[in-house]
């Protein structure tokens, strides 16, 4: 069950490179998804990709799994209200909406399966 556990836990870090690298390689096009007044669009789309990296990294590497799981829960969760929602039409806002709830609920049962090996121990 263990090689199970890491390669699910492995697969969802690679998820996070990915949208890490998408934050950088379409930084003008997430800019403009970013809402108006936080201000400085450009550095939270930088911020969010770098953010992203770490999750993946936490996941890899199994150090701060929990603590990474559940930050980037709330982070999918402020981008799921705060990029997605407002500006939701077509099938693009349908996909983007799964991943994001994709993503949060994978992180949240890597959190759960890490909870329960823990309390088996």
């Amino acid at each position: 069950m263990k090689p199970v556990l890491s390669f699910g836990r492995i697969m969802l870090g690679l998820a996070y490179v990915v949208y890490g690298y998408l934050h950088f390689a379409h930084t003008a096009a997430d800019a403009a998804m970013v809402p108006q007044g936080v201000g400085r669009p450009v550095v939270w789309v930088i911020l969010i990709g770098i953010c992203w990296w770490a999750v993946a990294l936490s996941f890899f590497t199994n150090i701060l799994t929990r603590l990474s799981g559940v930050l980037a829960s709330v982070l999918l969760f402020f981008v799921l209200f705060f990029a997605i929602l407002p500006d939701f039409h077509g099938v693009s806002s349908w996909l983007s909406m799964a991943s994001v709830l994709g993503l949060i609920g994978g992180a949240l049962q890597v959190l759960s399966l890490l909870h329960i090996r823990r309390r088996l121990r």
